[in-house]
């Protein structure tokens, strides 16, 4: 995450954070007052559309790059932990 959001400054990752959808729709852009709670849900509907978009729109958006293989494999017991952190 340090290799894609370091080299920003505190400006450009309040300009980056509100330009995401679910800080959108969770505030007043004009007055910055909360309109409600942003849900889990909505940024992780937010971080998985980033994930799967085009490579031009990851950089746009600082999407941090995760050396992985292409296929993963999880047991049933670790599915549980894994999704609880995601």
């Amino acid at each position: 995450m340090l290799e894609s959001y370091g080299s920003l400054n505190g400006d450009e990752l309040e300009r980056l954070s509100h330009s995401e959808e679910p800080w959108q729709k969770g505030f007043n852009g004009e007055t910055g007052i909360a309109l409600g709670v942003i849900s889990k849900d909505a940024i992780e509907r937010c971080c998985a559309s980033l994930m799967a978009s085009d490579a031009e729109t990851q950089r746009k958006h600082h999407v941090p790059q995760f050396p992985i293989a292409p296929r993963m494999y999880v047991g049933d017991e670790d599915y549980g932990w894994l999704s609880s952190i995601l």
